[in-house]
């Protein structure tokens, strides 16, 4: 019987086919840039405006000027799909882009502001102009991946770290499975209101007789090895004389209710600590659902209440590069050309928002790992 075509696509591994297709676009893409960066190159520092046709001049320099941006936009895709497993690649690939942003105008303003002729000043614009698209173009590229990572984080963290959790608990404590709840769970519910807290236990259990939650009482079904053990060897009950299982279990029932009114030190015997233990690791999971939208809001707050320092900070960083510019460039670049490029509307919140991007997506990064790896929230 010959196969389906919706077989044969199921089998298909798309990753491994996108992460080819992105080496091959990375090797002619950058070849692509690499040709129309060594073309400007050619046309600021060698002199070729000098007494070249203006129109003619204009159109190469607008045909190699497209090509840098769409080159620069597909050699920063490429690379960005065959680093997705990383977000600090994207970083490098931004910093990139803020380099062309930046340096071709200054290569331009260094080498030809002291101006060719009237009807060339347009081509030296275009010049400039290319290579600052090319920059933004980049980083709007770098701006799609970290909203790719602030998606990743918010749909696929929680389903990610608690199969990790459940493989974990699995592990460490097998004879634990979860349980259906009557009470749907919630960040503020109890341990013996959550999955895995077993009906059979639970009455013996100081931590349940106390009223307290185990990770804050210090004991519970989890952390005893004497109730783990009444756990597996108690049976059901039943009529007649009382069978070993039955004095066990009445003796760790007793043994519960003396335990409940003791307070518990760092020093008490533990089967587990609370970061593998099933039911904690699973109050976390909900504590995650609950935190994690409040870090995004307050993220973007912080942002929106820090606005003017971060405009302010970048108006200086502004004025600082072109001060640079202006002390090492060798043509005489005008420091006022480079505040005036550097410090607009449009640029300015354009930095924010790149900015606010990379900080939502560490930040969220910050809080799976405070919450569901290391559980210090």
């Amino acid at each position: 019987m010959r196969s389906t075509g919706v077989g044969r696509l199921s089998e298909v591994d798309w990753g491994d086919k996108l992460a080819r297709y992105a080496a091959v676009l990375v090797k002619w893409a950058g070849l692509a840039f690499l040709v129309c960066l060594a073309y400007f190159v050619y046309v600021i520092y060698g002199g070729q405006l000098s007494g070249a046709d203006a129109g003619r001049a204009y159109g190469l320099v607008q045909s190699f000027g497209t090509g840098l941006v769409v080159s620069s936009v597909l050699l920063a895709l490429g690379l960005v799909v065959l680093t997705l497993h990383e977000l600090a690649y994207a970083v490098v690939v931004g910093i990139g882009g803020v380099a062309l942003m930046l340096g071709v105008p200054y290569m331009v303003s260094g080498s030809l502001s002291q101006a060719t002729t009237p009807g060339l000043q347009s081509v030296v614009e275009l010049l400039s102009k290319s290579g600052t698209n090319a920059g933004i173009a980049v980083l709007v590229v770098v701006g799609l991946r970290v909203l790719y990572e602030i998606y990743e984080q918010v749909s696929d963290a929680p389903a990610r770290r608690q199969a990790r959790l459940e493989r974990e608990a699995a592990e460490d404590a097998g004879v634990l499975k979860k349980q259906k709840t009557v009470k749907v769970a919630t960040t503020f519910s109890r341990c013996w209101e959550l999955p895995f807290c077993h009906d059979r236990i639970r009455e013996i259990c100081p931590a349940y007789k106390a009223r307290k939650a185990c990770w804050r009482y210090g004991m519970g079904c989890n952390c005893d090895p004497r109730l783990i053990e009444s756990l597996i060897r108690m049976g059901a009950p039943g009529k007649g004389p009382k069978s070993e299982e039955m004095k066990r279990r009445e003796g760790a029932y007793i043994r519960s209710d003396l335990e409940a009114d003791v307070a518990k030190t760092a020093k008490t015997e533990r089967t587990i600590p609370c970061r593998k233990c099933p039911i904690f690791n699973e109050h976390q999971r909900l504590k995650f659902k609950l935190v994690n939208p409040i870090a995004i809001v307050a993220t973007l707050v912080a942002m929106g209440v820090l606005l003017q320092p971060i405009t302010q900070a970048w108006s200086s960083l502004a004025q600082g590069i072109a001060h640079v510019a202006s002390q090492i460039s060798l043509g005489g670049t005008d420091p006022g050309k480079w505040f005036e490029y550097l410090d607009t509307p449009v640029v300015r919140y354009f930095f924010l928002v790149i900015l606010t991007l990379f900080v939502l997506s560490y930040v969220l990064k910050f809080t799976e790992w405070a919450v569901l790896e290391r559980k210090i929230l």
